[in-house]
């Protein structure tokens, strides 16, 4: 799966994802328009994907997402201290 979007989605609606983990349709939908899914559900979905022979969910792939969402923050800061040192140059 290439996002988190995409894993929920595979499962059916939010009121069947949030069933499926105890929590709240508006929880599922606050996952879904952040594309992340909380590493404390990812145990849970991938026993459930297993179960029902949903193919890509699996902890690696959801670790690949999170480190991918972090990656974008990281460059930031790194960019960040290029912008600082070069102005500390002048």
């Amino acid at each position: 799966m290439d996002s988190n979007i995409a894993i929920i989605d595979a499962f059916g609606s939010a009121s069947h994802v949030a069933a499926l983990l105890g929590v709240s349709a508006q929880a599922v939908s606050n996952m879904k328009s952040r594309d992340s899914i909380p590493p404390e559900y990812w145990a849970r979905l991938v026993a459930e994907a297993e179960a029902r022979g949903i193919a890509g969910v699996t902890l690696e792939a959801l670790a690949a997402l999170a480190a991918r969402r972090r990656k974008p923050a990281s460059d930031a800061a790194a960019a960040a201290d290029r912008i600082e040192r070069q102005s500390a140059a002048f």
